[in-house]
């Protein structure tokens, strides 16, 4: 079997079940209705007629929605099957990744730092990066949700984007930014990148392309020595200090007692290592913002805006993931005997209302080129400071979106959700050890939350003291995070409920906490 037959390969029962057991296939449940190429190309043949193929593909669903991926890949033939993944389409004939084959990572790297030392002609515009090497061996790495990466020469970290979309990458845009135009150096520096090019043959015009459509397929970055990112680190933070307050008789406290007993644990226990950490965390999250701000070239995608230039873009975006909220099919959870809807729906409204009520009659102030996606998991661990990974952006928005300008609360709020996660995920972990602990111990959750998120909000406040980034009044700041808070809160529910119903109860119960917060 060849692959001359172009899109009946991919038509291949064998190749659906290929993309079923991929883990940065998104489409995983959702009925398919045609896959085809956009665009292909043959990097190479071995002697033995094995082919290595560089591919975009159309994947379209039955209920008229469509991603993009890139699909690099290797047809082969082979008695047994050749690498992990890999799927027989007839006797002996086999379709695999491209990324379990050496000679196909060394493909990508070479051609992308080729074209990039082609465009810059030499190392002016690295600031911050050093001349790749040449290569010589490579690692394919864990796949991680939606991505895969491969590590070359032990120094350079290559980050495949699987789902793609034309035009400009985020990540890639950011950490070329940061790279190129600034000194912020807590990131992985760029080094290159590999783009496929597909002409539109409807734009063509006396046999001339007018425009192209690109897609980065592939991000060559310095590689960050780490020790873990801050999602473990935090969650264990919360484990142990769980098991701490298993000393105390912590069933006969008040709650005043029990935020005293924790702030204690936490400092007696845990103490300089707990808050060196947690400080760090609020210092390059404020470095990371005022580098964003500072553009000092005045390139257009990074030049700030007023708040008063976004209120409406943001009121809209408060209507839509409530709109998402109100249309979930209607819930019920127990307590004891009695069955509840999970809102109230005149409460939500009420909530709403006086959300856009605070944005309106907020003040001006900056809004930037933002993280987007900030959460713990998006921080590695270096021994002695973090560095920010991932600014792809939020997860479900088109790219041009990915680019609006915010205020740095939408960023803190991610951060603060986070800590809740960490808090309730690691309760739940040790709820498995010994049922039922979970209640005994949702309190102590609670007040770590709130010593965690207060000690990180003040610190990070703090640091951006008149940046133009933040309110002088503190009322004012809390206001705008309530905002974003919410509005973080309800895409989180609207996610678990889709992907982890199990999860649900967490963003719950911040929706819970914030609207009778906003109501007093």
């Amino acid at each position: 079997m060849s692959d001359s037959s172009g899109n009946q390969l991919l038509s291949h029962p064998k190749v659906r079940q290929f993309l079923d057991n991929c883990r940065w296939f998104a489409g995983k449940g959702k009925d398919i209705e045609r896959l085809s190429f956009i665009d292909k190309k043959k990097v190479y043949e071995t002697e033995n007629g094995d082919r290595a193929f560089l591919s975009l593909v159309l994947i379209q669903y039955s209920d008229a929605s469509h991603h993009t991926y890139f699909m690099p890949y290797v047809l082969l033939h082979s008695g047994n099957a050749p690498c992990e993944g890999a799927v027989e389409i007839s006797k002996g004939f086999w379709f695999a990744d491209g990324l379990q084959f050496e000679q196909f990572r060394q493909y990508l790297y070479e051609d992308a730092v080729y074209e990039s030392m082609k465009l810059s002609g030499d190392n002016k515009n690295h600031r911050n990066a050093t001349l790749p090497e040449n290569y010589r061996e490579s690692v394919l790495l864990s796949a991680d949700q939606s991505n895969s990466a491969f590590e070359v020469n032990g120094k350079y970290f290559c980050k495949v984007f699987r789902q793609v979309r034309k035009g400009i990458n985020t990540d890639a845009e950011v950490l070329l930014y940061f790279t190129r135009h600034t000194n912020f150096r807590k990131v992985p520096l760029y080094i290159a990148g590999f783009d496929i090019d597909v002409p539109n043959p409807w734009e063509e015009l006396d046999g001339h392309t007018l425009m192209a459509s690109r897609y980065l397929v592939m991000s060559v970055l310095q590689k960050v020595h780490n020790r873990g990112d801050a999602w473990q680190i935090f969650r264990e933070f919360a484990g142990n200090f769980y098991r701490e307050s298993l000393n105390e008789k912590i069933e006969l406290l008040s709650y005043p007692e029990i935020r005293e007993t924790a702030d204690r644990i936490i400092r007696e226990k845990f103490g300089i290592g707990f808050f060196h950490k947690l400080e760090k965390l609020a210092d390059i999250t404020a470095e990371m913002h005022l580098a964003l701000k500072e553009n000092p070239e005045e390139l257009f995608g990074f030049c700030s805006e007023s708040l008063q230039e976004n209120k409406i873009s943001l009121l809209d975006e408060l209507d839509k993931v409530c709109q998402r909220l109100h249309h979930l099919p209607q819930l019920d959870h127990h307590e004891g005997n009695e069955t509840k809807p999970f809102f109230d729906e005149e409460n939500l409204h009420i909530m709403q209302t006086r959300l856009k009520t605070i944005l309106q009659e907020a003040s001006s102030l900056s809004c930037i080129r933002i993280h987007g996606d900030y959460h713990l998991g998006q921080l590695l661990w270096t021994g002695d400071d973090f560095v920010v990974i991932d600014f792809e952006g939020e997860p479900g928005k088109s790219q041009e979106l990915r680019r609006n300008k915010f205020p740095v609360h939408k960023d803190i709020a991610g951060m603060l959700r986070s800590f809740s996660y960490a808090a309730f995920v690691a309760l739940d972990s040790l709820n498995k050890e010994a049922p039922g602990i979970a209640k005994l111990l949702k309190p102590f959750a609670n007040a770590w939350i709130r010593i965690v998120s207060e000690t990180f909000y003040e610190r990070y406040l703090h640091e951006l003291q008149n940046s133009g980034l933040v309110y002088a009044s503190e009322k004012d700041n809390h206001q705008l995070l309530d905002f974003f808070m919410f509005q973080k809160a309800i895409y989180e529910f609207d996610y678990e409920y889709h992907n982890r119903p199990q999860w649900t109860q967490i963003p719950m119960q911040g929706i819970q906490e914030l609207m009778e917060h906003l109501s007093s």
